[in-house]
């Protein structure tokens, strides 16, 4: 339209007269390009008036086309086009969001962000790239992906992941070793011991077994070395160990067995008859001479069933437990000769009786009773008469008594310490025998010679006593013997015994010795001062041992085998 307007203009310049130029109220009216002619729009005159020429209208303003758009001038008019990322008509632009169609082009791991005109690709956390075009970046290669270091990283699409390596725990940024002890035992064997390691465990078969660790079989010590024990020890094999236990016959811990000496025990369970005899491991049980059998078992011999025990035709064989004597008669004499003189003894053979008084004896006193049973198991030689003057002389060297003139009488005083003394020194003038004072028991059996009754015989036919003595001792031998032929067993002088004095009790008794102490010692037989009632079989006296009267003697006896 405005290039036909000005192609007319142009035209009709030369027809019309145009209002002077400098008359701003009316159109030239001279020729176009002379004073007088208006050019169009879109065109300016020349300023030499020559003619109009095009305006630019994009020189100003940019041609009125909106700030986004572009404005191309064109020949009496100009073009408005919106940039590049605005759309609308030239003369009003608004931004065009690239980013709501196709991702703005961006790659598919990138992100859009609109512009003003345009928008920006960013490649996304784990690609790299320009933003059209991301690659994935593989963090691993760096830093171990910032991954802990007992993590294994593993390249994800855009990432990647942390995770904790076996016997670790936790995010895989942050591991922290796991005990796997703490858990049925780590795995290992009921028999196994678990040790927690650095991102592990270790599984060690306990004592006593043998195996990896996981599986653990128990050993069977036994099989080796006896499995330690004791060459006296037996090996036993128990779950994971053994027991080692001294074979019979030894003792000790099991690793150690000691030989067991089964005699220093209860005679090593051998009957009291027998003899035991260690061995290494055991005992042997041997019957003593006199007796037969296994050795835990042993019956006494009877020598004398045989061939009278090979006893002279004279003699009596009598069979003791374990052996045998072959005995005189009761009352034999032995004669012998020691330090020049001679001293007769009475054979005396072993036997029962009851020592004491009985309760129906109601003068006896009352340390007489009670009446008990007594067994003396040996024979023995008593003295037949008190030891004389002349005997204690000969012997001792000397004589101590008060009533002398006659060396046939006993010797008195003298104390109990005399009286062993002289059997002493007669034990050695005679190598090889055993003089000492008789025990109370052996005393009184030999005074009763068989007798139950007070005394063996009438009192003047056989002791000098107060009512017979006139108040002096007489030679020996002077009255009437016992059975047995023993003189003055009743008065005279009291004899000394080697008991301590003690009370009887109602037991029976086998070759008593009387108390293991005491301060008084026990005297027999009364004397020539002492009243009927104390001139009796069963009637007992004490003294202390180192007193000495001039009533107090003795008479030693003689051991037999």
């Amino acid at each position: 339209m405005r290039r036909a307007l000005f192609l007319l203009a142009l035209a009709g310049c030369f027809l019309e007269p145009r209002a002077n130029p400098l008359d701003p109220k009316g159109p030239c009216a001279g020729r176009f390009g002379t004073d007088g002619c208006e050019c169009p729009i879109g065109f300016t005159g020349s300023e030499d008036g020559s003619g109009c020429v095009d305006l630019d209208e994009c020189v100003t303003d940019n041609g009125g086309c909106d700030s986004n758009a572009i404005c191309t001038n064109t020949i009496g008019d100009r073009a408005c086009e919106c940039k590049q990322g605005f759309t609308g008509d030239g003369l009003s632009c608004a931004d065009t969001d690239e980013c709501a169609t196709n991702n703005g082009g961006c790659d598919a791991n990138a992100t859009c962000a609109n512009t003003t005109g345009s928008r920006m690709c960013s490649c996304n956390e784990g690609y790299a790239g320009n933003g059209t075009t991301c690659a994935d970046v593989n963090e691993c290669l760096t830093n171990d992906g910032g991954c802990d270091a007992n993590a294994t990283c593993a390249n994800t699409a855009g990432s990647r992941t942390c995770t904790c390596k076996t016997g670790y725990s936790g995010s895989g940024t942050s591991c922290a070793d796991i005990d796997e002890c703490a858990t049925n035992n780590g795995g290992c064997d009921v028999n196994a011991t678990c040790a927690n390691t650095t991102g592990s465990r270790m599984c060690s078969c306990n004592e006593g077994y043998a195996g990896n660790g996981t599986t653990c079989a128990d050993v069977n010590e036994c099989l080796t070395n006896n499995g330690g024990c004791d060459a006296n020890a037996t090996c036993a094999n128990t779950a994971g160990s053994r027991t080692c236990t001294c074979k019979t016959g030894y003792s000790g811990s099991g690793t150690s067995c000691a030989d067991i000496d089964e005699c220093a025990t209860n005679n090593g369970g051998c009957v009291v008859n027998a003899t035991c005899a260690n061995t290494t491991g055991s005992r042997t049980c041997t019957c003593k001479a006199g007796y037969s059998g296994s050795g835990t078992s042993c019956a006494d011999i009877d020598e004398c069933a045989t061939n009278n025990g090979g006893c002279a035709a004279t003699e009596t064989c009598r069979n003791h437990p374990g052996s045998f004597t072959c005995e005189l008669p009761a009352g034999t004499l032995v004669t012998k000769t020691l330090a020049g003189v001679t001293f007769v003894f009475s054979f005396i053979p072993a036997g029962s009786f009851l020592m004491g008084s009985p309760d129906t004896d109601t003068e006896a006193y009352s340390d007489e009773k009670p009446q008990h049973q007594v067994t003396l198991t040996k024979p023995f030689l008593m003295l037949r008469n008190e030891v004389t003057q002349a005997q204690y002389e000969a012997v001792m060297g000397t004589n101590p008594s008060y009533f002398t003139g006659d060396t046939a009488r006993p010797v008195e005083p003298v104390s109990w310490y005399d009286a062993v003394s002289f059997c002493a020194r007669l034990s050695q003038l005679e190598s090889g025998a055993t003089y000492r004072l008789p025990t109370e028991a052996e005393w009184e059996y030999a005074a009763r010679a068989g007798t139950t009754t007070r005394r063996y015989g009438a009192i003047d036919d056989i002791a000098w006593y107060s009512g017979n003595s006139s108040s002096t001792t007489h030679p020996v031998k002077q009255k009437l013997p016992n059975a047995w032929g023993l003189y003055d067993m009743l008065g005279n002088v009291w004899e000394w015994t080697g008991d301590w004095y003690g009370t009887y009790a109602h037991a029976a008794l086998t070759d008593p010795t009387g108390p293991s102490t005491g301060s008084l010692r026990v005297l027999r037989g009364g004397s020539w001062g002492s009243v009927a009632l104390d001139a009796r079989a069963a009637c007992r006296g004490n003294y202390g041992p180192g007193n000495t009267r001039d009533r107090l003697g003795f008479r030693p006896l003689r051991s037999l085998p």
